[in-house]
């Protein structure tokens, strides 16, 4: 029996099955087919002529001549369907497209063999979904371990822009649905942020901050989890012009912060069919596994070589973000060696030789160990020999009660605990650190006696509605000095005030009336109010009663300055640069540099950094750090 050798014919490679045809579109399309063939049409060593294609409706027609010793199969719809491919298969199947075979002889019928389109197939739902994409090795990703499973009616596209990973688009539907991947300043655990969110009215506060830069109109918000990931959804509509047409557009927003990464993954419906959508989206967004969570070695493994520097990034960032002001040093070394196979170091995950030195991190790690630990032990690893380098921090005894500490020496302690511990225990070390930095930072002494004189001090003259005595004797109303004086600390109003009156008194004791008018029109004539203030402050005077008021009224703490004390701050800043540099240095500046907002990131930073009294008293240390600041400003706003 000779075999049934179909005519296969692709109606338009270019379509997809999202789009649904009209049936003048599919009898367009038959017709250009059938003017290419050049019909009839042999089909050679069949014995089937391919006499006619044309349509009726939502079903094609293929009309065969065959020859007079042809004969018909047992099986002929079975046979048929079988030479027809999964991908036709699928095109007909969601186009609802039925097939008609007639085979004649002397226009007499052989055979006729009908396939609805239910019978190649079931047709797919905008819910269902195919296998899983993994975006793991996806730049954008950010080191993100994230897969999801594609949606069957959506096409998968590349991401216009900078953050977005990936989008999924369904044309016929008008549904688009983005993974959007973002540095998040710091670390964040899922333990710390549950407390965070622990009632609607703080869920809702985190919407409301997170829409807040977009031109859109709150709908609703409440936390649910995506793989076992605290996540806060977000329902919102808004405004879309496309075509020059503006459409109103209802969005989801399901947002993941995830370690030092914020996540959104979004769907985008037409508004007045959001409802249906809405179980398209969440069914996506249902199947996104994390990985790394799941400590499968098989994520981990990096070979030879791994790039570090987004490792000792995070750590200065996580340390920026506590208030631990560190440089970072030029010379930097992190390698990956075969400790196994030495004698003296075959016991070790990984060693540092940079402890007291601030001037270079070095940092050898073993490569069996980085390619077989988990993400969380390698965390847990290169971050303890970075405390080590950068910190200065020793291990801590094997008969600690805290296993889980950084600084704890076995890394087998390690093995079960996942991100969130890490994520827990860094901080819990950096705000040890912190703690004891504070209290073991050296401070001017402090005469206790002359604390208790000035206090009297103090309170007489206020008695005397601020009218203060100088050492010659002569007497001064003080109070328009002091508000003025208030007025530029940075701190709150009332504290300043007491501390500006303070200082005044101190100066009286020490100076005759016409010491102090000399002292200030050395300062403040003929200055800018930035050089005035600098000069103010680096008076040898002025530094020694600041020492003391600042004692009394505990103003040794971090500088807290409103944004318009910022603005102004940054503006005087600039006007220095300028007149330090020349007007043709700074203009070349400014087409290197955004210099406003690099003026404002290194005000912010100084306040940040730095206590009053060591504003006061600038070490050399802190002179460097100062630098290190304006450097690391500078990079981050280059154009």
């Amino acid at each position: 029996m000779k075999h049934i050798i179909l005519f296969v014919f692709l109606i338009s490679s270019s379509l997809t099955f999202s789009q649904r045809l009209s049936n003048d579109e599919i009898k367009e399309f038959i017709n250009q087919g059938a003017s290419q063939i050049d019909l009839p049409f042999r089909i050679p060593g069949t014995g089937i002529t391919m006499a006619n294609m044309s349509t009726i409706g939502r079903n094609i027609l293929y009309t065969y001549e065959v020859d007079s010793d042809w004969i018909p199969p047992e099986n002929p719809k079975e046979e048929i369907i079988n030479s027809i491919s999964k991908k036709q298969k699928k095109f007909y199947v969601e186009q609802e497209i039925n097939l008609i075979y007639n085979y004649l002889r002397n226009k007499g019928t052989v055979m006729k063999v009908l396939i609805m389109s239910h019978e190649l197939g079931e047709k797919t739902k905008l819910t269902d979904l195919g296998d899983y994409v993994s975006f793991k090795s996806h730049p954008k990703a950010k080191g993100v371990n994230i897969k999801i499973k594609q949606p069957v009616n959506f096409e998968l596209l590349e991401g216009a822009r900078p953050n977005i990973v990936a989008k999924f688009n369904n044309k016929e539907n008008n549904l688009v649905y983005l993974i959007q991947i973002n540095h998040f300043p710091y670390f964040i655990s899922r333990t710390s942020l549950s407390p965070e969110l622990s009632s609607q009215s703080e869920v809702e506060s985190f919407a409301l901050e997170f829409i807040s830069s977009l031109d859109v109109e709150y709908v609703s918000s409440k936390l649910v989890a995506v793989d076992q990931y605290p996540a806060i959804e977000i329902i919102y509509d808004q405004s879309i012009k496309a075509a020059g047409q503006k459409k109103q557009m209802r969005v989801v927003s399901w947002v993941i912060p995830y370690e030092d990464k914020l996540i959104n993954l979004s769907g985008f419906s037409d508004g007045s069919n959001f409802d249906r959508n809405y179980y398209v989206f969440f069914n996506i967004t249902n199947s996104v596994v994390f990985e790394d969570q799941y400590n499968n070695m098989d994520n981990n493994y990096v070979g030879d070589y791994e790039n570090f520097e987004p490792y000792v990034d995070q750590f200065y960032r996580e340390l920026e973000q506590s208030g631990i002001a560190k440089v970072r040093p030029k010379k930097i070394n992190i390698r990956l060696e075969s400790l196994d196979t030495s004698e003296n170091t075959y016991h070790m995950h990984g060693f540092s030789t940079g402890f007291d030195n601030d001037d270079i991190i070095d940092i050898t790690i073993n490569k069996r160990s980085w390619n077989t630990f988990s993400k969380a032990q390698k965390y847990y690893l290169i971050f303890h020999e970075l405390a080590h380098d950068v910190l200065n921090l020793d291990d801590l005894d094997y008969n600690n009660p805290n296993e889980k500490n950084i600084m704890y020496p076995s890394i087998h302690s390690f093995k079960s605990l996942s991100m969130d511990d890490f994520i827990d225990n860094f901080n819990l070390l950096l705000e040890e650190y912190k703690a004891n930095e504070n209290q073991n930072s050296i401070t001017n002494a402090i005469d206790t006696n002359r604390v208790d004189e000035l206090k009297v001090s103090i309170e007489k003259s206020i008695e005397d509605d601020y009218n203060i005595t100088f050492k010659d004797g002569v007497e001064f109303d003080g109070k328009s000095y002091i508000e003025s004086c208030a007025k530029s600390t940075g701190y709150d109003l009332e504290v300043s005030f007491n501390y500006c009156h303070c200082m005044l008194i101190n100066m009286a004791e020490k100076l005759t009336t016409d010491e102090f008018v000399e002292l200030n029109k050395e300062i403040f004539d003929g200055s800018s109010g930035a050089e005035a203030t600098k000069s103010f402050l680096s008076n040898e005077i002025v530094k020694e009663v600041s020492i003391e008021c600042l004692s009394i009224y505990n103003l040794d703490t971090e500088i807290t300055v409103s944004q318009d004390q910022i603005s102004l701050l940054a503006e005087n800043h600039l006007l220095e640069i300028k007149k330090e540099v020349g007007i043709s240095a700074y203009d070349n500046l400014e087409q290197i540099y955004d210099l406003k907002a690099y003026s404002e990131c290194y005000i912010n930073k100084m306040y940040k950094n730095f206590t009053q009294s060591e504003m006061l008293n600038l070490t050399e240390s802190n002179i460097k750090l100062l630098e290190a600041l304006q450097e690391s400003c500078l990079e981050k706003n280059k154009y």
